[in-house]
């Protein structure tokens, strides 16, 4: 994410389609780098939660390194409750750990 934006539904909205296109409409990992400050609006993360664009992702990796992204990030995991697994990180090498190892389980269920 970029320094101090504000998401909003129409922004989220936007965001998520353009994931898609950019995965040609095939399933994808995201992991999202809260580093940088910004916004979302309730509206855009529960939109986020459990909108269409959910069945065009496996998961979502979470990189929070200060305390009060990680206080809205367990908030959203814990209010919204997300349809596909949802996890936080201290560092991308855990988060991509993380969907390393559901890649081999989605693999071997195959």
């Amino acid at each position: 994410m970029k320094a101090n934006i504000n998401l909003g539904l129409t922004e989220m909205q936007e965001l998520l389609r353009q994931a898609v296109e950019l995965n040609q409409h095939k399933k994808y990992f995201a992991i999202i780098d809260t580093q940088s400050p910004y916004e979302t609006s309730l509206e855009a993360r529960n939109y986020y939660s459990k909108s269409e664009y959910t069945d065009y992702r496996y998961a979502d990796a979470f990189i929070v390194t200060s305390l009060p992204m990680r206080l809205l990030v367990n908030f959203y995991i814990s209010f919204h409750k997300p349809k596909i697994p949802t996890k936080m990180f201290n560092n991308e090498k855990k988060a991509i750990e993380w969907i390393n190892s559901l890649k081999k389980e989605i693999n071997s269920n195959s």
